[in-house]
């Protein structure tokens, strides 16, 4: 896709890969962990654990972008 890879494109990658795989990871656990519907237990996963690790991918991007 034309991307050198240096060091800086493989940290931003690395961070990128952490930021999917912790979003998930805390989406999925709360999902496992409450009770009710598939449907319902999917609506209060991303309700009371969305907006938290948003702002934890958001204070990242902005640390980033300070360099």
């Amino acid at each position: 896709i034309g991307v050198q890879l240096n060091t800086v494109t493989v940290v931003i990658f690395i961070m990128n890969f952490g930021l999917v795989v912790d979003y998930s990871a805390h989406i999925a656990h709360h999902f496992m962990t409450t009770g009710g519907t598939p449907r319902e237990r999917a609506a209060r996963a991303i309700n009371e654990m969305g907006s938290s690790v948003f702002n934890g991918a958001f204070s990242t991007a902005l640390g980033m972008l300070v360099r």
